[in-house]
């Protein structure tokens, strides 16, 4: 591996480490190098160093900060956000869901169809997408799934507000 392929692969690794929210592409992007040659040689490294796991954990909290940031959410959206978020992450967990980028996309956009729904600011699921750097229609996908995993119709999430939804309150 050329050496700006390992540098690119060793800042990706310590970043992930450390929480920061980054992917791969945007670092080799900034780098003018190939992702997928990075993204080969961060996973040998990962697996050298014993913690391959480490390059499939997403830091919720870092993460939802940083797409709230790039929305120019305000603070009260980007808390309810991260609430949220977390509240799914520990969820999806019970049902061996990865709690992967597009999940933290549906989770996003669900706090926002709460906050709208109640007068407050929101976000589409293109602005939430664009942020995040996925497809509308893989947030979408990850939407619907949520919502049936927790046996909730999108027409119940919108008579809910954060706090019911995270607490498991139902209005039939």
């Amino acid at each position: 591996f050329d050496l700006d392929i390992r540098a690119v692969g060793i800042v990706y690794y310590v970043m992930k480490e450390n929480g920061i929210a980054i992917s791969i592409q945007q670092l080799a992007k900034e780098n003018d190098v190939s992702a997928s040659r990075s993204s080969k040689f961060v996973k040998k490294a990962a697996r050298h160093l014993g913690k391959p796991w480490l390059l499939h954990q997403i830091s919720i909290s870092s993460w939802t900060e940083r797409i709230c940031y790039d929305l120019k959410a305000d603070r009260h959206f980007t808390y309810d956000a991260r609430r949220v978020a977390e509240h799914l992450n520990y969820y999806l967990e019970q049902y061996d869901y990865t709690y992967t980028r597009t999940y933290l996309g549906a989770s996003i956009y669900i706090s926002s169809i709460i906050r709208q729904k109640a007068g407050m600011q929101g976000y589409t699921q293109r602005q939430i997408a664009d942020a995040l750097g996925i497809v509308d229609v893989s947030l979408r996908s990850s939407f619907r799934k949520i919502l049936s995993v927790m046996g909730i119709s999108k027409k119940q999430l919108l008579t809910m507000t954060i706090d019911e939804f995270i607490s498991g309150i139902r209005n039939d």
